[in-house]
């Protein structure tokens, strides 16, 4: 929706640049830059990495990661899980 992203457009049409520049002009304050070698690179996310049976810190207890279609889990589901 247009109306209410209208931030995503400017950018797409100002630049990131552009947008900073006329911040700045506009608080009459520049910002602190910070080079690009500054920061750590984004580690890549596994998105499935809770799916399964995993340890707790408790010896002899676990957790079980699921995945849901629709996001809803009855209770005889969740007890049949229990049972596994």
């Amino acid at each position: 929706n247009r109306n209410k992203a209208r931030l995503k457009y400017v950018l797409d049409a100002m630049g990131h640049d552009g947008f900073l520049k006329l911040v700045e002009e506009r608080l009459k304050t520049p910002f602190a830059r910070v080079p690009e070698e500054a920061f750590a690179p984004r580690p890549v996310a596994d998105r499935m990495a809770h799916v399964g049976v995993h340890k707790q810190k408790q010896d002899g207890l676990n957790w079980i990661g699921v995945s849901l279609t629709l996001g809803k889990i009855s209770c005889n589901q969740m007890r049949g899980l229990a049972k596994v």
